[in-house]
């Protein structure tokens, strides 16, 4: 049994249900397919009511969402490809790039799907048998790719182009809300907890060698000090989940980390000296916007690359 979840209204996609082959439900809102025989109606004040409902309400071992416009032929080819896997979705021939970065920096997750915005997909009943969903609009495979259980993932490529449609400031909320959940929001957190016990040790290491070495040599080991203890200290607790915990990979992750940091420098100090010798701003205020720009920095390029999911 599959259960075919409706968003929209589609005369045409619902009358070549049949050309599936498989026993199925449809379910849909009560308003749009009140005309309609042989659908699961269900009666909801909004979008997401009536999503939330209906995915509780699917009775299938396979669960279809349709919340953009497709063709019956596409349609087969997804669930076809279900049978073999946990989650099947449709990838768009054009969707946003940065809209993608953005949701892949904020749920790691997400970066097993290429696009991870689709509102067009197909999962076994089982990916969501332990969670209790969300949803913001069409935008519910979000919340499904980082709380599911899943494992076999497909993706089926389409022509199909729809705009992202929703209120941002709500979206944004429900991304946020999602990584809250996930433990990610806590790991900007650690990474800044650790970026502050960073600076002191290159305070500390500064202050004693320079006891004993010139200023650019003191400079140097108490900066590369540093990074290897706000690596450490990141590997160990921020990123812990994730890499290998083989040797090579640690050093490898130790290389990255050294390349990121050192591209974090040059961004603090083009910063400082931007806005000091446009603007003439006090030395130490622009430092700090200097800070803030590379910690943004660090922690997205380390987030996306050295600890890679």
């Amino acid at each position: 049994m599959i259960s075919i979840i409706m968003t929209y209204f589609d005369k045409n996609l619902l009358d070549s249900m049949n050309e599936i082959g498989e026993e199925h439900e449809i379910i849909a809102p009560d308003g749009l397919y009140k005309n309609h025989e042989n659908i699961k109606k269900i009666k909801a004040d909004s979008l997401n009511k009536f999503i939330t409902i209906a995915f509780k309400k699917s009775i299938g071992e396979r669960i279809v969402f349709i919340g953009s416009v497709i063709d019956i032929q596409t349609l087969k080819k997804l669930i076809k490809q279900s049978k073999n896997a946990d989650v099947v979705y449709l990838k768009r021939k054009k969707h946003s790039f940065w809209a993608k970065i953005f949701v892949h920096l904020v749920l790691p997750k997400s970066r097993k799907f290429s696009d991870p915005l689709s509102q067009i997909f197909v999962i076994k009943s089982d990916v969501i048998k332990q969670i209790d969903l969300m949803p913001i609009g069409q935008k519910i495979f979000l919340e499904i790719l980082a709380k599911g259980y899943y494992k076999k993932i497909e993706e089926i490529s389409s022509n199909i182009r729809h705009n992202f449609n929703e209120n941002y400031r709500d979206y944004s909320k429900y991304l946020f809300k999602i990584a809250w959940h996930e433990g990610e929001i806590f790991r900007w957190i650690k990474f800044g907890v650790v970026g502050v016990t960073s600076i002191l040790i290159n305070e500390i290491v500064l202050w004693g060698m320079i006891q004993k070495f010139d200023i650019l040599t003191s400079g140097f080991i108490g900066v590369e000090t540093s990074i290897l203890w706000s690596f450490i200290f990141n590997d160990l607790w921020t990123f812990r989940d994730r890499g290998s915990r083989s040797i090579a990979g640690f050093f490898k992750r130790m290389l990255k980390f050294n390349v990121v940091s050192a591209f974090g420098i040059l961004i603090n100090v083009v910063v400082l000296i931007f806005f000091n010798t446009l603007f003439g701003m006090n030395p130490l205020k622009a430092n700090l916007l200097g800070i803030a720009a590379a910690f943004v920095w660090n922690f997205m390029a380390n987030n996306l690359w050295t600890w890679f999911i």
